[in-house]
């Protein structure tokens, strides 16, 4: 696709306008993507965007119930604002795209965000970890605060967070799995991974909750499957996943949940954790197929400077990477179940408008250590007559967490200043899965 000064977008999130928020020329320098007049990001355009206090790799980041961006801890610090230093590793940072500008939020409670595990609560809230203790602490967006959350059974590393549909959130790392209730604000240990995952030289990787309610949780050279108790006290069960193609490793490497009900992701030949090697000549792009229990490879660009990573689900149901030169868009094969589809039910309001539908905020989620790449919250769009499309912005939902199956839920959203009035088609899309069309007149 367009590259951006010759080079990719590295890390990417996407913003609920639908246009693609990414790091310029270093991480500090931020750029958008705007897809062109017919919806088609392989043909869009960068767009500049202000400078932010921070500029940090590895680190938290989620998108805000009101649309605007967080970024918080880092595991690397490169730029920071006066008073601080490349050690100030529990720093916050917030972007507001409508006004295109950065403000300092109110730094962790403990000194160490880093790069942990974070999750939204179903209000939006955030609960974060701590790099080097059990303690945990939830951010409030509305007053820009933190308040103590409840200790874990033990300390907290680059742990993968998934938060469920019924607002739990569970966290596994190789160091064990947990799983906080934020009903009863406790953390519970569940059922300890295999010994293939929880090995101790296990890098965490990637966790990805699938559209059939497990959890797929990869790191070192192996991947293992969680299932979820029905509370969030049971302990639940885990089975041994299929091996990494090729010997391949998944040492700090990203995923996402594709429409098909796969999950794609990247693979590299040797481990930087312990300097083994598989038979694979490079790096990898795979697919893990749940319905058969089985990882394939998929061919990659021809990128000069590396294969993709840094997988993110488009409205659109293509999957955005970014590789060494520049990002590619990838066409899955296969279509959403319709069970797994967003539905609306009403649209009211004018200047603002209120949609109330089912399933908003997907049935799916991610988490990741070194790239958090948050995707439950709904994207809406309209289609005219001709094809051209015109993405809405949204915000003020009413759920951050993965969708119970069938789940009432709402969202506002504002049209473009320069939308002409007439009869559109209206579509909310979450997680990479439109809806059916909805007849829209403005």
């Amino acid at each position: 696709m367009n590259p951006y000064n010759g080079g990719a977008g590295t890390f990417m999130w996407l913003m609920t306008d639908g246009s693609i928020l990414s790091n310029g020329s270093d991480l500090h320098q931020w750029v958008k993507l705007v897809p062109d007049q017919f919806g088609d990001y392989t043909k869009g355009t960068w767009v500049q965007l202000a400078t932010s206090p921070y500029g940090v790799g590895a680190a938290q980041e989620q998108i805000l119930p009101d649309g605007r961006f967080y970024q918080a801890g880092g595991e690397y610090v490169y730029q920071w604002p006066s008073g601080s230093s490349s050690n100030d590793h529990n720093g916050v940072q917030l972007y507001n795209p409508v006004t295109n500008t950065w403000t300092l939020g109110q730094s962790g409670l403990y000194g160490n965000l880093w790069d942990t595990g974070t999750a939204h609560l179903k209000d939006g809230r955030i609960v974060a970890s701590d790099q080097r203790s059990a303690r945990t602490q939830i951010f409030n967006p509305s007053t820009n605060s933190w308040t103590a959350g409840p200790n874990r059974p033990a300390s907290a590393a680059e742990d993968g967070w998934v938060p469920l549909p019924d607002g739990s959130i569970v966290s596994i790392s190789n160091g064990g799995a947990y799983r906080y209730d934020p009903a009863a604000n406790a953390w519970y240990t569940v059922a300890r991974p295999p010994s293939s995952y929880a090995s101790g030289s296990t890098d965490t990787s990637t966790v990805t909750l699938m559209y059939d309610g497990r959890i797929l949780a990869m790191g070192h050279n192996t991947s293992v499957i969680y299932t979820p108790g029905a509370k969030p006290s049971d302990p639940g069960s885990w089975a041994q996943g299929p091996a990494i193609p090729q010997g391949s490793f998944v040492d700090d490497v990203y995923a996402t949940p594709e429409g098909n009900g796969k999950v794609i992701y990247d693979s590299v030949r040797c481990s930087w954790l312990t300097n083994e090697c598989g038979s694979a000549s490079g790096a990898l792009i795979n697919e893990f197929d749940p319905a058969t229990n089985t990882m394939a490879t998929i061919s990659q660009p021809n990128d000069s400077r590396g294969a993709p990573v840094n997988f993110i689900n488009l409205p659109n149901g293509q999957v955005l990477a970014a590789a060494g030169s520049r990002n590619w868009v990838y066409t899955p094969v296969g279509s959403p179940k319709a069970a797994w589809r967003p539905t609306v039910t009403s649209v009211t309001g004018s200047g603002t408008y209120h949609l109330t539908g089912t399933q908003l905020s997907g049935l799916v989620s991610l988490g990741e250590d070194d790239y958090q790449n948050p995707q439950n919250y709904p994207i809406v769009y309209l289609k005219d007559s001709a094809g051209h499309v015109y993405f809405a912005r949204t915000a003020n939902f009413s759920s951050m967490i993965t969708s119970k199956p069938g789940e009432t839920q709402t969202t506002d959203f504002t049209l473009p200043s320069s939308l002409a009035h007439g009869s559109y088609t209206l579509y909310v899309s979450a997680c990479g899965v439109s809806s059916a069309g909805y007849a829209f007149t403005y």
